[in-house]
């Protein structure tokens, strides 16, 4: 089973990671006394849309200069959604890597409204994904055969699920 303090290493891994994954913000003010060209951005003006590191524009979201771009992730959501219902019961579709990052990032920034819709089809997607990770964790699914299809937050939910049968198949076999 994976140990407590190596699942804790594994999970902040992920999260000192999840800043470094670009995100679109659309600009709503100029910065000025900014310098972008060190991140290697132009100098961006109101209205542009550019691709971020996630802490970056994290920072230009709460200092007000701009706004996380959500058309393009509900309609990522919304295809993957429909891709994981189509493709049966024991196979799971690609998502990227960091869908669970901008879909918090997302979720942070946005109004309430606007982030419950979201939230609805995001947690349909996840609610489906967990069913079809937990059933191919039972059927002794082999991590590799499965690991270019989650992502690394569903990697260690499928490992622990997987060490977990077998503990408990263990356990309950040998003292029979």
């Amino acid at each position: 089973m994976l140990k407590t303090y190596e699942k804790l290493s594994s999970l902040k891994l992920i999260s000192k990671t999840e800043e470094l994954y670009k995100i679109k913000v659309q600009v709503t003010s100029d910065i000025d006394g900014f310098i972008f060209r060190e991140f290697g951005i132009n100098e961006p003006k109101q209205g542009d849309i550019i691709d971020v590191e996630s802490w970056l524009g994290t920072l230009m979201v709460k200092a007000g200069h701009a706004r996380i771009m959500s058309e393009e992730f509900e309609n990522e959501v919304l295809n993957s959604l429909n891709r994981e219902k189509l493709i049966g019961q024991y196979q799971l579709s690609s998502i990227k890597p960091d869908f669970y990052v901008k879909f918090k990032a997302l979720l942070s920034y946005k109004e309430k409204t606007e982030a419950d819709k979201i939230r609805m089809y995001a947690m349909d997607l996840v609610t489906l994904r967990m069913n079809k990770i937990v059933q191919l964790a039972l059927q002794g699914v082999q991590y590799e055969k499965l690991s270019s299809t989650l992502t690394p937050e569903e990697s260690i939910f499928f490992q622990e699920i997987r060490e977990t049968v077998e503990y408990w198949k263990l356990r309950m076999l040998s003292e029979i």
